[in-house]
C-alpha cells in the first residue's frame, strides 16, 4: 500500500463522511463491524483514507496526523471504534496488540503457539 496516496481526514469535505457508515456492518460494541467498501492490499479504504481511520475520527473527533490507528481485535476490514487504539508518538503499544502481533507472527512462521 502507497501510503503518501492518503490525505488527512481534515481534507475531506463534510459530505464525503456521511455514508461511511453504509459501508459497514454495525454489530454490537464487542463484534467486529465488518467493512463492506473498497479493500486495497488487505484494508478497508474509504475515499482515499484508511476506513478505520476515519472511524477513529468519527468517534474521537480528533486524530494527529503521526497518530497510528491499529485494530486491537487483528482484524484489517474492522471500523468498530470500540477495537481501535491511537498509538502515540511515544511508540508505546496498547499490551493486547502486542498479544495479537506475537500470535500472529507465530502462526505466520509456524510455530506452535
Amino acid at each position: 500500500m502507497a501510503v503518501n496516496t492518503f490525505h488527512p481526514i481534515s481534507d475531506l469535505p463534510p459530505v464525503a463522511l456521511l455514508d461511511f457508515w453504509e459501508f459497514a456492518v454495525v454489530e454490537s460494541n464487542n463484534r467486529c463491524w465488518e467493512w463492506l467498501g473498497t479493500m486495497i492490499d488487505g484494508y478497508a479504504c474509504h475515499r482515499g483514507l484508511l476506513a478505520h481511520r476515519i472511524a477513529y475520527y468519527l468517534m474521537h473527533e480528533n486524530l494527529p496526523v503521526d497518530g497510528l490507528v491499529i485494530q486491537t481485535c487483528g482484524n484489517n476490514s474492522c471500523v468498530n471504534p470500540h477495537h481501535l487504539r491511537l498509538i502515540t508518538a511515544n511508540g508505546l503499544m496498547p499490551p493486547l496488540f502486542q498479544f495479537n502481533r506475537l500470535f500472529s507472527d507465530c502462526r505466520k512462521a509456524g510455530r506452535p503457539l
